[in-house]
C-alpha cells in the first residue's frame, strides 16, 4: 500500500514538473501582450495602465519562481529500503527532466550577461 502511494506521489511530482513547464510556456507570451496593452492604454487611461502593470508584476513573479525552481515538492515519508530507493530514483529522474526542459538561465551582471563580459 505504501509503495503504491509512493509511486502515485512520483507520478504527481513528474506531472508538476510538466505543469510548471506549461506555466512558463503560457506566461511568457502573455506578459509580452500585457506590456504591449499597457503601453497602448497608459496614455489614454493611466489608472488602467497602472493596474495592468501590477498584473504584469504578479505574472513576472510567477514566471521567475517557475524558472528558478523555487517550487517545493512535499516530502514523503517512506518505510523500507525499496521505497526509499524508488523515491531517490524518481527524484533523480525528475531533476534530470527538469534540467532538460528548463536550461539554466545565463548569469547577469550589472553590465549585462556574463557571457558578454570583456575578455
Amino acid at each position: 500500500a505504501q509503495s503504491k502511494l509512493a509511486l502515485e506521489a512520483i507520478v504527481m511530482r513528474l506531472g508538476t514538473v510538466q505543469d510548471i513547464g506549461d506555466v512558463v510556456v503560457a506566461l511568457a507570451p502573455a506578459i509580452t501582450v500585457l506590456n504591449t496593452v499597457k503601453a497602448s492604454i497608459s496614455g489614454i487611461i493611466p489608472e488602467a495602465g497602472k493596474e495592468i502593470g501590477e498584473i504584469n508584476d504578479v505574472l513576472n513573479g510567477i514566471l521567475m519562481e517557475a524558472q528558478s525552481g523555487a517550487y517545493n515538492f512535499p516530502t514523503i515519508m517512506s518505510s523500507g529500503e525499496d521505497a526509499e530507493q524508488v523515491l531517490k530514483e524518481a527524484a533523480a529522474l525528475a531533476e534530470t527532466s527538469a534540467r532538460e526542459k528548463f536550461p539554466d538561465l545565463p548569469a547577469f551582471t550589472p553590465a549585462g550577461p556574463a557571457s558578454q563580459a570583456k575578455e
